[in-house]
């Protein structure tokens, strides 16, 4: 789950957290490196080397990796010792054994520190041991080095393969396949149980997949793409025997494709595009993905590349042969349509599409054309007819076409049925529609507005008494009721939402808002049976000290300590605040 880096300690368990300061302040960080924007490498030493990469974008982490199989979650020890790594200076810490650059916080969204100890001079900076050996040693050592690796570390062999990969003349989508299928029973091993290492294996294959990418990076697209499709083929037979139910396979799968359609559209070489083209035609003739969702993705991505009427037809004339689910129906739609148009078969296009228009993309198309033409009352119509043609059996998209209705009114200037759909999806949500909201009271005299808010705010009681979707609470907050919304929070005693609120009540309603806390963590501590319920209640008494309930805090901790004395677990807990 992604969180600000200023706010780690917050969302990383506790144990996790001392083992990666110890990690740090031992100084098993042995380098770092930005080597991307946002994007940092790392290599930490545990019971082997460990590469680490964090992804930032605007001082929150995104994404975190770590090749080591201990995992805590999300993340591992490895992953927190690099982030305590680039908070140092925030936190003001320093590994015994520097073994590392310092690198700025500008990836966690902050200055460095520029202070200056007094009366002291600034110490010269030095190089970290990999700056030195890069420039120190020569090119016959470096070599005798990296073989010597490859030759006694599989994972070492792999990483260099496939990092220079685009070097190998007998590179193929084969070639791949068969290295990714190798990879994959290195990982999972041998006996009645290696279905079940399913995590493992998916880290394997994002491993293999984020080579991929680099190699894209590199501007090497042709290895990219044979890498992805030797990747999707042997993921494809992976899933038939490693347990995938956390979708371990599945989600590189979407990766795998997602990098195929991402070079398809991005305008690849007139080498690139043939070659991706003709393997993916052949995946689906040979039927490799048959009975997959992703069967149908070859078609699709092979049409990315088909301007020309008799290629065009010719793929038309493959689906049409090929057959297809009921459930693909609307997918084909797509494709064919694609086929016309782009091959600049426009009226064959409009006739396919009228024929088909229940299917999404194609009553979308013609909406976007209709509006493209200034005939507002032709969209208007095809969407109406969309959401009554959809409103029983498929209720999310109907909810699509109301929301296309309501933009379409808006741009014809009629305010009296922008007021009335508005009005009629947020009554109809159970959770709180911000866009319609907005939309319902642009369009309503102000005049009118309190007793049009009465009646959503009436209507929102009656559905859901006690506000259990936050639909009247979010109200409440947008239009600054804040005393009917202290009396809709405090109708239930809920942990969360002592933080989620405190910021709109705490000010306002001191006195009430403090009882209403303490009692909320106190019947939470009655039901604690654990350390994890000891930590969520710590965890919301960390955020209501740092939101400035100093003293409040301090009162609740007390009684706690008291009132729960022969419970250790929990005085533990509270002796870390």
């Amino acid at each position: 789950m992604p969180f600000s880096l200023n706010e780690f300690e917050q969302h990383l368990p506790e144990a996790l957290l001392k083992k990666g300061l110890a990690y740090f302040r031992n100084g098993h960080v042995l380098s770092v490196e930005e080597t991307s924007p946002g994007v940092y490498e790392a290599i930490v030493e545990g019971t082997s080397p460990y590469s680490v990469s964090l992804f930032l974008k605007n001082g929150t982490l995104t994404r975190a990796t770590c090749d080591c199989p201990y995992r805590d979650g999300f993340y591992c020890k490895h992953m927190a010792a690099v982030i305590f790594y680039l908070q140092q200076d925030v936190l003001g810490l320093e590994p015994k054994k520097s073994r590392g650059r310092k690198l700025k916080d500008e990836a966690a969204g902050i200055e460095p520190s520029k202070r200056k100890k007094p009366g002291r001079r600034p110490a010269e900076k030095k190089k970290d041991m990999v700056s030195q050996i890069r420039e120190k040693a020569t090119r016959e050592e470096l070599m005798e080095f990296v073989m010597d690796l490859a030759h006694s570390d599989k994972i070492f062999l792999a990483k260099l393969k496939y990092t220079f990969s685009h070097y190998d003349e007998d590179q193929s989508v084969k070639r791949y396949a068969s290295d990714v299928t190798a990879l994959l029973k290195s990982v999972i091993g041998r006996g009645p149980n290696r279905w079940r290492r399913g995590s493992d294996a998916g880290r394997a294959a994002a491993s293999f997949l984020s080579n991929a990418y680099l190699q894209v990076r590199k501007g090497h697209v042709l290895t990219a793409a044979m890498m992805t499709l030797g990747a999707l083929e042997a993921l494809t037979k992976a899933i038939q025997y490693i347990d995938d139910s956390n979708a371990d396979i599945g989600g590189n799968i979407d990766t795998a494709l997602n990098l195929l359609y991402s070079i398809a559209e991005n305008g690849p070489s007139e080498e690139v595009a043939a070659f991706i083209k003709a393997n993916c035609l052949s995946a689906y003739k040979k039927k490799i993905f048959g009975g997959w969702d992703w069967h149908l993705a070859m078609i699709s991505i092979a049409a990315t590349f088909c301007y020309d009427v008799e290629d065009a037809n010719e793929l038309i004339r493959l689906i049409e042969e090929e057959g297809y689910q009921e459930y693909e129906e609307s997918t084909v739609a797509a494709i064919v349509f694609q086929l016309y148009w782009q091959s600049g078969q426009f009226e064959q296009a409009r006739t396919y599409r009228h024929s088909n228009i229940r299917f999404k993309p194609m009553r979308e198309s013609a909406i976007r054309d209709a509006v493209q033409q200034g005939d507002i009352n032709e969209a208007i119509k095809l969407a109406k007819e969309g959401y009554v043609q959809d409103m029983k059996l498929k209720p999310g998209l109907a909810k699509l076409w109301q929301t296309i209705l309501i933009q379409l009114y808006e741009q014809k200037g009629d305010l009296q049925s922008v007021q009335i759909l508005a009005r009629q999806r947020i009554l109809e949500e159970l959770v709180f529609s911000e866009h319609e909201f907005d939309v319902l009271k642009k369009s309503t005299d102000h005049k009118a507005w309190p007793a049009m808010l009465k009646d959503i705010l009436d209507a929102a009681v009656r559905r859901d008494p006690y506000d259990m979707y936050g639909k009247r609470k979010e109200i409440l907050v947008k239009e600054g009721m804040w005393e009917e919304l202290l009396i809709v929070v405090t109708l239930r005693n809920l942990i969360h939402y002592t933080n989620d609120y405190d910021k709109y009540l705490g000010d306002r309603f001191p006195e009430t808002w403090s009882s209403y806390v303490r009692n909320t963590i106190l019947e939470e501590a009655v039901h604690a049976k654990n350390r994890t319920d000891y930590q969520r209640i710590s965890g919301s008494l960390v955020m209501l000290y740092k939101a400035g309930r100093n003293q409040l805090v301090i009162s609740i901790v007390e009684a706690l300590r008291i009132r729960y004395k022969h419970r250790p677990a929990m005085l533990e807990t509270l002796s870390k605040l």
